[in-house]
């Protein structure tokens, strides 16, 4: 092959593998935005800056001149790749599963907090299942998620507790029909000493996707005077190992 074609074909190999991988970062950015709050972000943000791909770290050394400068990786490329694009395309992919690993770390396994059935009485007159069962769905995953922090029916009557949602966002992508099976999955996302934020996502068994989501925020309060009060050390304990680690 001729020196020149030969160069060609390799700048159009790398440039395409360079389009392919920003691509992919560019849809894991999307993806993340879409599926946390702010404060879910700016917790991936501390662990993504203190990740072996920040520019404070180790793996970033400097030059005699003080200009920046990553290792170089040890693993040769393969036969006939170009050695400068091997070499980034390793880099990119090393801190690619860091970033991986780092939002795992981050997101917390989502609770199953509900399994159930769509009825054809739960349809309206459009043929399919009628908002008003999402909500119906959504709040008894809601009761299922405070009976595992500790917020039992039983300690709610017993210390004159209770819990009231004052605000939620509800999002519905897909619809359902009858006969669907359904599954709902909660993750805490947020927790005060007088308040909670946490998201279910329901999903379609037989389909595997996600068809609604919905964000609440409840408070904690006093069932007698009627005003928000602190959640109970063994409440918090339960909740904090809910969270993301830091």
């Amino acid at each position: 092959m001729p020196l020149e074609v030969q160069k060609s074909t390799h700048r159009s190999a790398t440039s395409s593998k360079t389009r392919s991988e920003d691509e992919l970062c560019k849809g894991i950015r999307e993806w993340v935005a879409k599926k946390f709050d702010h404060v879910a972000k700016q917790r991936i943000r501390k662990q993504l800056a203190a990740g072996p791909w920040s520019r404070e770290s180790p793996s970033a050394e400097r030059s005699a001149d003080g200009r920046r400068r990553r290792r170089q990786s040890k693993r040769p490329p393969p036969e006939g790749a170009p050695k400068k694009a091997w070499t980034t395309g390793t880099m990119r992919l090393q801190s690619f599963c860091y970033a991986l690993e780092a939002w795992r770390r981050v997101v917390p396994e989502p609770l199953l907090t509900y399994r159930g059935t769509v009825y054809p009485w739960h349809c309206d007159h459009v043929g399919h299942m009628n908002v008003m069962w999402y909500v119906g769905k959504f709040d008894e995953a809601t009761w299922q998620f405070f009976n595992a922090l500790g917020l039992s029916p039983s300690y709610l009557r017993s210390t004159s507790r209770g819990m009231a949602a004052v605000d939620q966002h509800i999002s519905y992508m897909q619809e359902l029909h009858a006969g669907d099976v359904v599954t709902i999955r909660t993750t805490l996302i947020e927790f005060k000493e007088k308040s909670l934020r946490f998201m279910h996502e329901l999903t379609n068994d037989e389909t595997d996707a996600v068809v609604a989501r919905t964000t609440l925020k409840a408070v904690h309060l006093d069932s007698i005077a009627r005003k928000s009060c602190a959640f109970a050390e063994s409440i918090t304990a339960k909740a904090v190992s809910m969270l993301a680690t830091e």
